[in-house]
């Protein structure tokens, strides 16, 4: 029995599953169980280590990869990409990204795998590389992973939720994917490491890590007024996880807000909220974007949120109701 449309909403298009509970068809679905017969109990035990993910001691994070995969050839820039020891070089990161959401946060995927911007773009589920780099497209994921593994790894066709193929993946993904996208990429926006604003970034030659900032706090602040509860829960969450810097009127308002408010008071303080934002950048975009430079993404040329530009991507949310079967 049971309703096989909702059943079918617990996994992404491709089949992993996104929702808790389905961690065995994950693993399963894996290589590393499928070649290597790696098991549950491989990594997890019920009475040993840390009692909030039962791994067993010595298998936290990437050491549990370490088990199988040799750190000296795995664990080198030469095949993360990215400077070893760095949030960039996690195993973990790249290949059991958080995009499974169960009990008002997103979990680890257990189906260990390649990040493949295509698969992922149109199968309309979140891509790891772009849960860090939020500002980047997926055809610039794709280009990275084929320059780093000299193998072509293609760019989507078409994204599944109908944004832009060009679209900054991160951002378009919390303004117009389904409810369990815009929770994995609100998590994802308090998570990123801003060491990756400093990567050259062709759209955004003026200041990266300005503009990096500012653009998640932004998308942050507009998903704070989403239509599911535990995407505001998790947008709030992500947003206390920052630093004040030098959004520190934005971040009162934040704490401030109440997720579970009436609807027409979190309108209200989402404005307000995004308002601060704007006042806390107002003189940044005066030295740092000078009239005729590329504002940051979801902002105008004064500075000010771009609300017609976010309007036509949150028009592309899907607003099924998921249930959750946990």
């Amino acid at each position: 029995g049971g309703d096989p449309e909702q059943f079918a909403l617990r996994f992404w298009g491709d089949g992993t599953p996104r929702l808790t509970a389905y961690e065995a068809q994950g693993i399963t679905a894996s290589p590393c169980h499928i070649a290597g017969g790696v098991r549950c109990t491989d990594c997890h035990a019920m009475h040993a280590g840390d009692p909030a993910g039962q791994l067993k001691p010595g298998h936290e994070g990437d050491r549990a990869c370490a088990a199988c995969h040799e750190p000296q050839r795995y664990g080198t820039r030469a095949h993360t990409g990215h400077a070893e020891g760095g949030p960039g070089a996690s195993c973990v990161a790249c290949h059991m990204p958080r995009i499974v959401y169960g009990v008002l946060d997103l979990h680890r995927s257990h189906r260990i795998e390649i990040p493949d911007p295509k698969r992922d773009g149109e199968a309309g589920r979140p891509h790891a590389c772009t849960l860090c780099h939020l500002d980047r497209s997926l055809a610039w994921s794709a280009t990275e992973l084929s320059r780093m593994h000299g193998k072509p790894f293609p760019a989507p066709l078409r994204r599944g939720d109908a944004a832009p193929r060009d679209a900054a993946d991160g951002y378009a993904s919390i303004l117009a994917g389904d409810p369990v996208v815009r929770a994995v990429y609100a998590r994802a926006a308090g998570d990123a490491p801003a060491e990756v604003a400093t990567t050259p970034n062709p759209a955004q030659p003026n200041d990266p890590s300005g503009a990096f900032e500012f653009t998640r706090r932004l998308m942050l602040g507009v998903t704070l007024g989403d239509a599911y509860p535990a995407v505001r829960i998790t947008s709030r969450r992500a947003a206390l996880k920052l630093p004040a810097g030098a959004a520190t009127a934005f971040r009162k308002e934040v704490e401030r807000f109440d997720p579970l408010q009436p609807a027409d008071l979190r309108r209200t303080a989402v404005l307000r909220a995004i308002d601060r934002l704007r006042s806390d950048a107002a003189l940044r975009f005066d030295t740092l974007f000078p009239r005729g430079a590329t504002p940051p993404f979801g902002f105008d040329q004064d500075g000010r949120p771009a609300l017609d530009a976010l309007a036509s991507l949150l028009s592309l949310q899907d607003g099924r109701a998921i249930s959750i079967g946990e």
